[in-house]
This record gives structure tokens, sequence and C-alpha cells, in this order.
């Protein structure tokens, strides 16, 4: 087997160190040449894989792969990809589509035209050039989603996550009342504001962002739901018709507008420590069936006062007379 140096690596002149810190040693063997590569720090690690190395074979060098999310970092800055281009780079490539929502079918190395469909939507989800071809900004682009989908997955939900963790989220936020649109399982702006809308309203940081505490409440304000029990963080025509009772009733003050959050919670307790109940602040059928009682005698209309008038009647006037 014979190598052409010059044509793979750039050396230094009076020097046998490659520039790209891998060093060439020869010896000879039945009058052959034997070529031994070492290497030398070339151990990336990223989103792309754990670890990669370089072996020769069959005239030049190919990328060995130790770790099967090893993406096409390296051969993805030396070239770009499009229809038509094949290797571990694209089956890489189509790997990471895949795995973002974008489908490319079974990842099998070779760019065809359900590649740069998946590319294309890719691209337009992020406002990139949408003509198809990888080039470094659409590389670039699918490294952040894979490294914004891989923090998703270790816990927090925010702009840019995927997957059926936010579908799940999605889905809870319109039980609630909330209006995430489609469970889509795509994090965007829309997810984000209700998101931020639940945080206000149960009172937590509204940052837009679904962590421990965040992903608690809403389970717990669904859980709530499920037993047919208003609580905080809940939006529904159920929580107005409640916050105006309690208006009525002189325990709450401002706007009915359907979200319980914290104002409508303290008007519960305080409602509750009046009447004898539990002050956990949350509406269930003992305290909202008290509250209709309340307002039915509120409502109940108030008996005359014991006053004889001209045509009064009955046992009031007893042996009186009317002169």
């Amino acid at each position: 087997m014979s190598v052409t140096w010059a044509n793979w690596f750039k050396f230094d002149r009076g020097t046998s160190r490659s520039s790209n810190s891998i060093t060439p040693r020869m010896k000879a063997t039945n009058d052959k040449q034997e070529v031994k590569i070492e290497e030398k720090n070339i151990t990336n690690k990223n989103i792309f894989g754990e670890a990669a190395s370089l072996e020769l074979s069959d005239g030049f060098f190919t990328e060995k792969s130790y770790s099967p999310a090893m993406l096409m970092e390296n051969k993805a800055t030396a070239r770009t990809l499009k229809v038509g281009s094949r290797g571990d780079d694209v089956k890489r490539l189509q790997e990471n589509l895949n795995t973002l929502g974008f489908n490319t079918g079974k990842p099998d190395g070779i760019f065809g035209e359900g590649t740069k469909k998946a590319v294309i939507a890719f691209q337009k989800s992020k406002g990139l050039t949408a003509d198809g071809v990888v080039g470094s900004g659409t590389q670039n682009a699918i490294t952040r989603a894979i490294n914004e989908k891989n923090s998703a997955t270790n816990g927090v939900l925010k702009v840019g996550s995927r997957g059926s963790r936010v579908s799940n989220l999605q889905n809870s936020l319109n039980a609630l009342g909330y209006n995430a649109g489609k469970a889509d399982g795509i994090f965007g702006t829309g997810t984000q504001n209700e998101v931020i809308r639940f945080q206000k309203t149960y009172g937590l940081t509204a940052d837009g962002q679904v962590g421990a505490n965040t992903e608690s409440a809403i389970n717990k304000a669904l859980n709530y739901k499920k037993n047919n029990i208003l609580a905080k963080g809940q939006v529904s025509n159920d929580v107005k018709n409640l916050q105006n009772d309690l208006k009525t009733l002189g325990y709450l003050s401002g706007k009915a507008d359907g979200a319980f959050g914290a104002g409508t919670e303290s008007a519960v307790k305080a409602f509750q420590k009046k009447y004898g109940l539990p002050a956990d602040g949350l509406a269930g059928t003992s305290t909202r069936t008290k509250i209709a009682e309340a307002i039915k005698e509120k409502n109940k209309p108030r008996p005359e006062s014991n006053i004889l008038k001209l045509g009064s009647k009955g046992e009031m006037l007893g042996p009186y007379k009317i002169i």
C-alpha cells in the first residue's frame, strides 16, 4: 500500500510533525514501507459523540466512531452535504433530524430527496434559507437544537424542546384552561406564553421555562381538577362563578377573571375559617356547598319588621284593636 503524504497532511519543514497533530512513523519491512499513525489529541467530546479517531484504510483516512451518538462535525466542516452526498456524516445528519422530529426515514447514509425535505423543514423552523443544503449555518443550528433537546431530556422544558414531555405539558395546560394549542410536542412561543400565564396565576417566577417547581405545580393543579376541586392554577367558568360568589359574600374584591390565583385562594381560606371548614384554600364539594348555602341565605327576602300599621292582619294584632 502506498501513501502520498502531500495529499493528506501538511508538514512543517524540518520536522516530522504534521499540522494535524498526527505523527507519521515509517519503517521498512520486506522492502515495503509500513505506515503507522500515532494519534495525538484528536479526541472530540461534544453532542456528536463521546470520542472519535482516525484510521488508515485503503489508501485514505476515515473516521472511526467509538460512540453511536457520533455525528459528522469534523467532516461537515470540510464539506457541504446535499442531495447525492453519501457517508457516515450523512447518516448522522439523518439520525439527528429524526431525533429532532424531522423525519428522514431510516438513516442509510444516502442524502436523497427525503433527507432534503427534512432539512428544508428544519431550516424553515429555524428561519434559515430553506435550500435543503447542509452548510455550516444549518449544521450549527442542528447542534444547538440537539443541545436544547438534551437539556429538555435532563429536566427543563423551554423554547426549542421537543418530544412527548412537551406534548404532555401542552395537554396539561389545555386541561387547566390555558391555550397551548395543538399538542404537537414542539415547545414554541405559544406554549411559552401559556406557561408564563400559569406561572403568574400560580405565583411562580414567570420565566416561561418548565423546571421542577412549575412541573410540580401543574401536576398538582391538574390532579385537583380531576377530582372536581377548584384550586390555584386553574382557569375556568367554574372558577369565575366561584369568584362572583365570593365577591357577593364580601370575601373578594376586583374582577372575576376565571383564573384561580393567590387572591382567590386567600378569599376561599377566609370563607372557610368563617364557617368552620378546613382552611386549605381548595374549593371542593363541602366548601362550594357551604358557599351556595351562604349565597342562598344572603339572597333570602328579609322579614317585615314588627310594626303594626293600617291593613296589618294576623296573630300580631292579638287583643289589640285598631281604631
